[in-house]
């Protein structure tokens, strides 16, 4: 005799939750219209293990040839390929991914087809962890929102976005996935893995592609304060920047030798407070726009730099105020990055300038999204459920992209919203 039906145990809810979304948009150039081509750009959210792991992945294909007749969707191929392989497989470890890519880069029906950036990044509901690759210039990031009380009271929600992996887009030397597709190089990405943060009321998990670099000037101004890049710049390579010093401020540094440009090293004048609050002062009510400009942008020590990057097999060697070894290990480390970019010396130092703005520009970019998405985006109610959530997610993202007008790139973005239960 059978006894009653069992019922299923109740799963134990998992401690984080996350909502995702992502969108692609095909390049329209503002200028000319003859580089406009069918999508090369693919994106995608993919769960599995019963909802613990969620990926975001960006790829942003390159053809060999510009054929329409011919135009290999790389990325989308791989795209489909690798979300397959994660629902049958349900890879826990990162390294499973890594093989599969570099497996995937051997299929001889993939070859001379063409090339691809690879950034993806996951999260893990069960544990809180993150964790991802990245090859090429596409972008993996984090924007953690945290709850401040404001001015006058009222609450606020600061934000502030991190690259999570070396980005190889020096623009004088082809990107290393390049080298990995065409050349067949090992297939050599960057991994990161990380915890989320203490005390945060949303974490955002981005992954993009470099197309966000090539919006017009004027979106890109809406989006990014221009000022607070070079001031970023300023922040984390004071050895390695110049600022403005107006001649009328000078006696207030009487240690820093002002040359005729009125450039100086920041790290000279960084720790020097009355000469800060006097610039203020005098920025707000310079009426010079010449000098304006001069004092809200820095000029990066490309000369230097190339010799950090060439020296960094010297780690003793001693380097304006310290050792090779000193600016690597305790500089922000996209300085260490930089060292390990391809670097092609016998172009100018433009490329290494590039490269270090193009972080601080993804951040920017990424925190703006983030601005846009948290402002409209009405956190899902229980009844609504995950799901709801998600649309109401992929309908903004959408919505924030599409407002970037023409743009002279493909461009997709996957983007995921963590939070705790509460």
């Amino acid at each position: 005799m059978s006894g009653p039906p069992q019922v299923p145990a109740r799963r134990k809810p998992l401690p984080f939750r996350a909502i995702a979304g992502c969108y692609k948009k095909q390049i329209d150039h503002p200028t000319n219209p003859a580089r406009n081509h069918p999508i090369h750009d693919e994106v995608e959210i993919i769960e599995y293990g019963a909802g613990r792991w969620i990926i975001g992945i960006a790829l942003d294909g390159v053809s060999e040839t510009k054929s329409q007749k011919r135009l290999v969707p790389i990325g989308r191929m791989l795209c489909w390929d690798f979300a397959r392989f994660c629902k049958e497989s349900q890879p826990e470890e990162m390294q499973a991914m890594v093989d599969w890519f570099r497996a995937s880069t051997r299929k001889p029906e993939l070859a001379n087809q063409g090339a691809t950036t690879i950034s993806l990044i996951r999260f893990d509901k069960a544990s809180g962890t993150v964790d991802g690759l990245n090859i090429g210039d596409s972008v993996p990031l984090m924007v953690v929102e945290r709850l401040d009380s404001g001015i006058g009271g009222h609450r606020s929600h600061p934000r502030r976005g991190a690259v999570l992996a070396p980005l190889h887009s020096v623009s004088n030397e082809p990107s290393s996935v390049y080298k990995c597709w065409r050349h067949e190089r090992p297939f050599e990405p960057d991994g990161f893995r990380l915890k989320l943060p203490k005390d945060f009321t949303a974490v955002w998990l981005i992954t993009m592609s470099d197309g966000f670099g090539k919006i017009t000037d004027k979106i890109a101004g809406q989006l990014i304060d221009h000022r607070r890049v070079e001031r970023i710049l300023a922040k984390r390579y004071p050895d390695f920047v110049r600022v403005f010093l107006p001649e009328v401020l000078a006696p207030l540094a009487p240690g820093v030798k002002r040359p005729k440009r009125g450039r100086v090293r920041y790290s000279a004048i960084r720790h020097n407070l009355p000469l800060k609050e006097a610039f203020t002062g005098y920025y707000q009510d310079c009426k010079d726009q010449a000098e304006r400009q001069e004092m809200e942008t820095v000029d990066l020590d490309t000369m230097h730099l190339a010799t950090l990057v060439n020296s960094r097999a010297q780690p003793n060697r001693k380097l304006l105020e310290r050792t090779v070894g000193e600016y690597l290990d305790e500089y922000h480390r996209t300085l260490g990055w930089l060292a390990r970019a391809p670097f092609n010396p016998r172009v100018d130092d433009e490329g290494i300038e590039a490269h270090l703005r193009q972080y601080v520009l993804a951040e920017l970019f990424a925190e703006a999204m983030v601005t846009y998405l948290s402002a409209h985006l009405e956190d899902e109610a229980p009844s609504g459920g995950t799901e709801a959530g998600q649309l109401s997610l992929t309908s903004r993202l959408r919505r924030f992209v599409d407002g970037l007008g023409q743009i002279g790139d493909d461009f997709c973005a996957a983007v995921i919203r963590v939070s705790g239960l509460r």
